[in-house]
């Protein structure tokens, strides 16, 4: 595949599909999701919850029966635009993930993949071909049925120079498509991997094999348009966006204000119980805290200044991520994760004993506590929770162990820091990076390490990772698909642009383009787990917190999930009686 890079907000080029975001990301509003080290976003994410009855989604249900009826009314940031090509900043892909449905979503509370438009899906031994079984119910929100055609469209839309000006910021979606290069250079009208066998089954080929097709396909960019409307009036597609999801767009995005949407009662699954969503647009998330804490709306980002407040006046939620009465402070993990990525190709980083006494030597909870208020955990290891099979304690090198990394470092020739020369730390400016830096710092020197910290900003701590010229760099993965091939294919597979560590070994290429051509899901998740087990005693990265949210829910909301990419599922949420 291409190169996966990142930017946020400042600049966007090409990435693949697992982007890495190199800034602090927290919630669904563009003041606490800052900097994305690529485009998207993505996600987890959830990227929808959809309704499919006995057999569906998992469900955690409030107190009592769903109650109809009632306008929830949810906070976040200004999106950079409501139509699903768009869907790159995190609000986008909020919104547009109500407004939308793909071919498949994420369970918001198992991140497993689920039916949505297509109702089932199959692929042939070597995971190259696909072919989507699409619901006859599906219909748009002006009533038009839902067809093959319209995910063909919407695919080649997302990817067409002519219509994102140039490369697209999401079309590394679909490099993985037949027919990719000879679009996006402009020598064809359409990708050629993509078939219409009839109204109702859309077939995918791949130029190489990617089992895990149905997770990237959840993705809200993917979602499909109604062709004939768009193709008609693109502009006013644009403003005002016509979708197949749960909610649709009363009238079009107000900056600053937000917009309302309402339920689709023609909706292909269930209707969702609520009349609507008021989205309501804050400029920082202290302004959403204080309009929750004044009942003026339901849902907001608690800043982390604000935590324990939160945590006080609303109560933690069992799981953190589905609120409850008196539990309506959503605090949990996650699927990204915060490292250190480590050049091997400097002769010190080199040595595989250094990076192992690095990493024993860092008490990651401390830094947690006390940089992020607790809500980013301890990384134990690359594979964040959320991701498909993530096992606690996967990287034995990831635990605080001082004894074990003084340990490490004398067996590397350099017995309590005697002789080791000076190491360096590069970090990206801001004041919660260069709190982790200097953290990282004084935990190194209790074991005899010097270190000295190198700050750039943004673009250039970029630039610099991309050159390799570092021994060690702060970065971070939020991958758009929570799955473990969204993770060590990006920052471990030899051809990989991310890859920015120089960390080669044919025994792990070789594994994770076998995983990616098993179709059994067991079997590849062993597979990548073995990957994960020979990179975690190579280190040639050093995990240290996965990213978390935090957000505070009203008391008269019942059954509002949170996933695990952040992105809250309002399909099954209901307003408490008396709470309109």
């Amino acid at each position: 595949m291409a190169r996966p890079t990142a930017r946020d907000s400042r600049g966007t080029r090409p990435a693949r599909p697992g982007y890495v975001e190199r800034e602090h990301t927290a919630a669904p509003g563009r003041w606490a999701w800052l900097a994305f080290a690529f485009t998207v976003i993505v996600v987890v994410v959830v990227f929808g919850w959809r309704y499919l009855g006995d057999g569906g989604l998992t469900e955690i249900l409030g107190p009592g029966d769903p109650v109809p009826g009632g306008v929830l009314r949810f906070g976040m940031g200004d999106p950079a635009g409501l139509d699903p090509r768009l869907a790159q900043d995190p609000e986008s892909r909020q919104a547009v993930q109500l407004l939308f449905d793909g071919l498949t979503a994420l369970d918001p509370v198992t991140g497993e993949v689920v039916p949505a438009v297509a109702t089932s899906w199959s692929s042939e031994e070597s995971a190259t071909v696909f072919r989507f079984a699409l619901s006859a119910d599906a219909r748009f929100h002006d009533g038009t049925p839902v067809t093959a055609v319209d995910f063909k469209y919407a695919w080649e839309r997302l990817v067409d120079p002519k219509v994102t000006k140039g490369v697209g910021p999401l079309s590394y979606m679909l490099e993985i498509v037949e027919g990719y290069e000879e679009l996006t250079a402009g020598k064809a009208t359409e990708l050629s991997g993509l078939r219409v066998i009839d109204d109702v089954t859309f077939e995918v080929r791949l130029r190489e094999s990617y089992a895990d097709l149905p997770y990237l396909v959840a993705h809200p960019a993917l979602s499909p348009v109604p062709r004939d409307r768009v193709r008609k009036d693109p502009a006013a597609f644009a403003k005002r966006p016509v979708g197949n999801g749960p909610f649709k767009l009363d009238s079009p995005w107000r900056k600053g204000v937000g917009a309302k949407l309402t339920r689709f009662d023609a909706y292909h699954g269930r209707p969702a119980y609520l009349d609507g969503v008021q989205l309501v647009a804050f400029d920082d998330d202290g302004a959403a805290w204080r309009a929750l804490q004044t009942e003026k709306i339901d849902f907001a980002s608690v800043p982390v200044s604000a935590d324990a407040e939160a945590l006080e006046a609303l109560g933690k939620s069992e799981n953190g991520y589905t609120a409850a009465p008196g539990k309506r402070f959503l605090f949990g993990a996650e699927c990204g994760t915060y490292y250190i990525a480590c050049n091997l190709k400097d002769p010190l980083i080199a040595k595989a004993e250094v990076r192992r006494a690095l990493s024993l030597a860092i008490d990651r909870a401390a830094i947690g506590a006390e940089v992020y208020g607790g809500t980013r955990r301890a990384a134990d290891g690359i594979v964040a929770p959320g991701a498909e099979g993530y096992r606690e304690g996967a990287w034995p090198y990831s635990r605080f162990d001082v004894a074990a990394a003084k340990k490490a470092l004398a067996k590397a020739g350099y017995p309590n820091g005697n002789g080791m020369p000076e190491v360096r730390l590069a970090y990206n400016s801001g004041s919660e990076n260069e709190a982790v830096a200097k953290a990282t710092r004084t935990q190194w020197a209790a074991i005899g390490i010097r270190t000295r910290l190198e700050a750039a900003e943004f673009s250039e701590h970029l630039d610099r990772a991309d050159q390799g010229d570092f021994q060690l760099v702060r970065l971070g993965l939020r991958p758009d698909r929570p799955t473990h091939d969204a993770f060590l294919t990006t920052l471990f597979a030899g051809s990989s642009g991310d890859n920015v560590s120089g960390y080669s070994v044919e025994e792990v290429d070789a594994a994770l383009a076998t995983a990616r051509a098993t179709a059994d899901a067991e079997e590849r998740l062993s597979i990548y787990r073995g990957v994960d087990k020979k990179v975690a005693s190579d280190l040639p990265v050093i995990p240290m917190l996965f990213y978390g949210h935090h957000h505070g829910v009203s008391r008269r909301v019942a059954n509002l999930t949170l996933g695990s990419s952040g992105f809250a599922a309002l399909e099954k949420t209901w307003l408490l009686k008396g709470g309109k």
